[in-house]
């Protein structure tokens, strides 16, 4: 292909895809119609669409798309992907899983400490009926409220089985075997220099394992293209040869019929004249045939060389829009991961953040609950209350601890982005 154009092809694909970037210095601003169709101007989809309906082959064309095997790479480097793409899958699913039950086993042991504070809240009460400092009511709410903890207890178990089914099924085990998972490593956030979406985009702009098999396409193209402008002509061995062939044979032909015309011409006998004048009949008609045969091959020869002519000029610009699409794909990749780096960076910084909040929701729901134990020992408060301050240090544990695990399975797609799964 051109070198030429094949570098205004790239360059209209490329400014079709520029994406603006906003600096500090100077914020574009677009009004609502402005905005619509600059998007609509730089659909990409849109682009593909058009030129699916460009060219249409022709039946010469047709007949050597089968003769590049060079598309074979296309296909093996679809494949390729393909494979990593589920194992990456199989990988993802099993973590998730796994800290699914590991969330779900958290939040039964935190209902079982709610549970034991419950039942020691109760004893407690039960002391202070005894002395005459809390009334009958007091005694049957601190009853009521052990039992939705047990009630609340029992649920957690039940959510703990559904995943252990779960996890026992995916492992081939019996549903209903009974397991632990005692190592869980320790929790750590990712600095933001792991994540800073800036110069990891344009990293994996370059190298995601997602743009090799697009990658694969433009190249293979490109190949093609030079390939085309210099096609066999089909079944062309076999006009030359038979061309060859008739060529050899009209001039032995011609050679033969010289010497039987001469040899009439000094022949007396007029019973070997006759002899020589039917041969030399016979040598006319084969070399009469063999000179029809010739004009037919000729005929046939150039027919192909005209059908090569056109398909080069068919598949030229075949190819040529392949490439064109097969750069749009690479750039709308290449958008879609920048995409998704930045909302992987997002979602690390919302996070962060909300661990903070979520750990120091903990902290100080606990340090209310011990300040509401102390009012409830000096009568200030009611059994409601304390209650209701220990419910407040459960949710807020058991948000931090989803939290966590919800942060371990984004740690891990995000790991898994990194290596090329989308």
């Amino acid at each position: 292909m051109n070198n030429m154009k094949r570098a205004i092809i790239i360059a209209s694909v490329v400014l079709w895809g520029t994406i603006p970037v906003n600096s500090s210095e100077a914020k574009t601003t677009y009004s609502v119609t402005e905005a619509v169709k600059k998007i609509e101007n730089s659909d990409l989809d849109l682009q593909l669409e058009q030129k699916e309906e460009d060219v249409s082959l022709s039946s010469a064309a047709m007949k050597y798309m089968g003769s590049f095997n060079e598309l074979e790479d296309i296909s093996e480097a679809e494949a390729d992907y393909q494979d990593k793409v589920q194992v990456w899958q199989r990988e993802y699913g099993a973590y998730e899983t796994t800290y699914q039950y590991i969330k779900q086993q958290k939040a039964l042991t935190l209902q079982r400490e709610n549970f034991t504070i419950a039942q020691q809240e109760k004893e407690a009460i039960d002391e202070k009926y005894k002395e005459g400092l809390v009334s009958q009511a007091d005694v049957l709410r601190a009853s009521m409220s052990i039992k939705n903890a047990e009630l609340s207890l029992q649920l957690a178990k039940q959510q703990v089985d559904q995943k252990k089914y779960e996890f026992n099924q995916k492992i081939g085990k019996s549903i209903e075997e009974d397991f632990s998972i005692s190592t869980i490593p320790s929790f750590k956030r990712l600095s933001r220099s792991a994540y800073d979406p800036k110069p990891l985009a344009e990293e994996l702009k370059r190298k995601h394992e997602s743009l090799f098999p697009l990658k694969t396409a433009v190249d293979t193209y490109d190949d093609i293209l030079d390939d085309v402008d210099n096609l066999p002509v089909l079944g062309g061995d076999g006009y030359e040869t038979s061309i060859e062939n008739f060529k050899t044979e009209i001039e032995d032909l011609s050679q033969e019929i010289k010497i039987v015309e001469d040899k009439i011409k000094s022949e007396t006998n007029p019973v070997e004249v006759e002899k020589l004048e039917k041969e030399l009949d016979e040598l006319k008609r084969d070399k009469i045939t063999a000179e029809v045969s010739l004009d037919v091959k000729e005929e046939q020869y150039s027919e192909a060389r005209s059908e090569r002519s056109k398909a080069e000029n068919d598949l030229d610009d075949y190819y040529e829009l392949e490439v064109e699409k097969a750069d749009i794909r690479h750039l709308k990749q290449q958008r879609q991961i920048e995409l998704k780096v930045y909302n992987y960076a997002h979602q690390f910084d919302y996070l962060h953040a909300q661990l903070d909040v979520l750990q120091e929701n903990v902290e100080n729901e606990e340090l209310f609950y011990e300040q509401e134990k102390e009012r409830f020992e000096l009568g200030y408060i009611s059994q409601q209350e304390l209650e209701k301050a220990r419910i407040n240090v459960l949710n807020a544990k058991k948000e931090l601890s989803a939290a966590e695990i919800d942060y371990r399975l984004l740690k891990k797609k995000f790991e898994l982005f990194i290596d090329g799964w989308m």
